[in-house]
């Protein structure tokens, strides 16, 4: 089926300073052209006239992958939260993900980039979301804390941060200590002090022990692997009084018990459960390596430990 053409307005429209929506592959930063070859899966509708920074194109989450936390987060929160607070919006993924589910009373994005707001916005209105968002520019932390305090009772937040720092890209498994600008625990205590509802999108190799160790509250956490075209693309840790199950018959892989297989460490598996899921029924091929019985036993650990952010020598 032929992609749907870009809007007219934008073929003489003037952008704003730093804003773009490239057509041809030859105006594309080097960089960036990788993504560029993706950008459908990026956004579905970006011939209808999605702009980016060239710096938002590394953050964007994946439109599938989007969705499906989107939809996991409208099924599995308790039914008093009725405010979704995307921390870290970006150019609107999430934040349009969130608005197309129908599920929250407001969906209130922060960014603190303006350029890369004023995309997010824009691309809100291609998708035509834009009157369920409230945009805030600025620090996060100052936004929710000086502005958003009084509606914690009733919001979840969730927040995909910069994932900068050494070893990211490199390292098996990444310190979530040495995430720049800001770390775990950077993160999660002030998004706590809101809410006890709280949705990390964290890189897929993250350390889960210190995940793990970062949770003081009653319960497990869950932990989910997002995978398409055979790769985990991130995962997300959801702190707080999440219900997930498994409703719309996709592919989702309950890990607990694969990590009995290789990790000595109780704390882990007292602590979380973890999942992989498939938002385009091809599963992380670490994850299919790794062969479970009708038991829920694992008889091959080759690849899985590195795959859920957990070393073998633990």
């Amino acid at each position: 089926m032929a992609r749907k053409r870009r809007r007219e307005t934008t073929s003489y429209e003037k952008l704003p300073e730093g804003c773009h929506h490239y057509d041809d592959i030859g105006d594309v930063p080097w960089d960036i052209q990788k993504y560029f070859h993706q950008r459908y899966s990026i956004f579905s509708r970006y011939d209808e006239g999605i702009w980016m920074t060239d710096d938002a194109w590394f953050g964007v989450t994946p439109e599938p992958v989007a969705d499906k936390i989107a939809q996991h987060l409208a099924d599995g929160t308790p039914s008093e939260k009725a405010i979704l607070i995307d921390a870290f919006a970006g150019a609107g993924g999430n934040t349009v993900a969130f608005a197309k589910s129908d599920r929250w009373k407001r969906v209130y994005a922060i960014e603190k980039d303006s350029q890369v707001l004023a995309c997010a916005k824009h691309n809100a209105e291609v998708y035509g979301v834009q009157d369920r968002i409230s945009w805030y520019e600025g620090d996060c932390f100052e936004i929710i804390k000086n502005e958003l305090a009084e509606i914690g009772e009733y919001a979840v937040v969730f927040a995909s941060p910069p994932w900068g720092g050494p070893g990211y890209r490199t390292d098996t498994i990444f310190d979530l200590s040495q995430m720049q600008p800001y770390s775990l625990t950077d993160l999660l205590w002030p998004f706590q002090q809101l809410t006890g509802n709280v949705a990390l999108y964290l890189p897929r190799t993250s350390d889960l022990r210190q995940v793990t160790q970062s949770h003081h509250r009653e319960g497990k956490l869950t932990v989910i692997h997002y995978c398409m075209e055979g790769a985990s693309k991130a995962l997300c840790v959801f702190y707080g009084s999440f219900n997930f199950s498994d409703s719309d018959g996709a592919m989702m892989f309950n890990l607990a018990l694969v990590a009995l297989g290789f990790i000595s460490s109780a704390t882990v598996i007292q602590a979380a459960l973890f999942y992989a899921y498939t938002c385009d029924g091809c599963l992380c091929t670490a994850f299919q390596s790794l062969d479970l019985g009708i038991d829920g036993t694992c008889t091959n650990l080759d690849n899985g430990a590195a795959a859920i952010g957990i070393s073998d020598t633990d």
